[in-house]
């Protein structure tokens, strides 16, 4: 579950859900500063006020999900991260979010299904290559596994400096590393 930074105040975005009561974004806002917070039942209350404005909110399904999830709720946020899909297909973050919550209830199947459907919309998120890697090895495809997490690499090379990887090549096979 990926938490944004906090960019405005519980206070000003409160302060907007009252001056703006029929736009579900100040509620989604106020959402997500609460859930930065860890005040996870406000985060809650604010995420159900966005879907009572819009009930086709994929923004507001998504972070409810999240707010579920960190409460260990899985099976409904994985539910909510579904119709965040059907909603909006294209925001990628909605495959992320499910991928990880199929990955941590330990459904190596759907986690692999929906990294590889996120991949498909930004094929340039190494976190979904990651994703996809971690479910392959967990499903016993290690060479499958190893190509995927070499493509994240090659998604992200600054990633290999600071590991103190450089130059060096990734091994082309699993049998390579020794």
């Amino acid at each position: 579950m990926r938490v944004r930074p906090l960019r405005r105040s519980p206070h000003v975005l409160s302060t907007r859900t009252r001056t703006a009561p029929r736009d579900a974004s100040p509620h989604c806002g106020l959402g997500a500063a609460f859930l930065n917070l860890g005040r996870l039942e406000e985060a809650r209350d604010s995420y159900e006020a966005a879907l009572q404005v819009d009930p086709s909110n994929a923004k507001a399904c998504r972070g409810l999900g999240n707010v579920l999830h960190a409460q260990g709720a899985g099976p409904r946020a994985i539910s909510l991260y579904k119709r965040a899909i059907e909603l909006d297909a294209g925001d990628v973050e909605h495959y992320v979010t499910l991928g990880m919550a199929y990955q941590q209830s330990r459904q190596w199947r759907n986690a692999l299904d929906t990294f590889r459907q996120g991949s498909r919309c930004q094929p340039d998120r190494a976190d979904l290559w990651v994703g996809t890697g971690k479910a392959l090895l967990e499903l016993g495809r290690i060479e499958e596994a190893a190509d995927a997490f070499r493509t994240a690499l090659k998604r992200t090379p600054h990633l290999l400096e600071p590991h103190g990887l450089g130059e060096r090549r990734l091994p082309s096979h699993p049998s390579d590393v020794a």
